[in-house]
């Protein structure tokens, strides 16, 4: 169980089909969790790429210090990356991480 001061240390397996590791931002969205456990506030910190394997998926990582107590949260985000956009989301292109549970499951 997580504790207070410790080090949180996060891997994020991604396939990038066509794709290279310069064309995306893989972050970690972290913080603390409300009553229906979405993260509020969060802090985002930049994976790094890591190892990259065949059919271009990449393993990429960070760690985190957590330094709050309570419920805590986190989730993995991939978003463009390109010199030329002024914020990462600005396309609203973005990959996210799917619910389980749903009714469309």
């Amino acid at each position: 169980s997580p504790e207070r001061g410790t080090q949180l240390s996060v891997r994020a397996y991604v396939a990038l089909g066509e794709l290279t590791a310069a064309d995306v931002l893989v972050e970690l969205a972290s913080g603390r969790v409300d009553h229906n456990d979405r993260i509020v506030h969060p802090t985002f910190t930049a994976l790094s790429p890591a190892e990259g394997y065949d059919g271009n998926r990449w393993r990429y990582e960070a760690t985190v210090g957590l330094d709050d107590t309570g419920p805590f949260g986190y989730t993995v985000r991939v978003l463009p990356s390109h010199e030329g956009l002024h914020d990462p989301a600005e396309l609203g292109l973005q990959a996210l991480p799917v619910q389980s549970g749903s009714a469309t499951d």
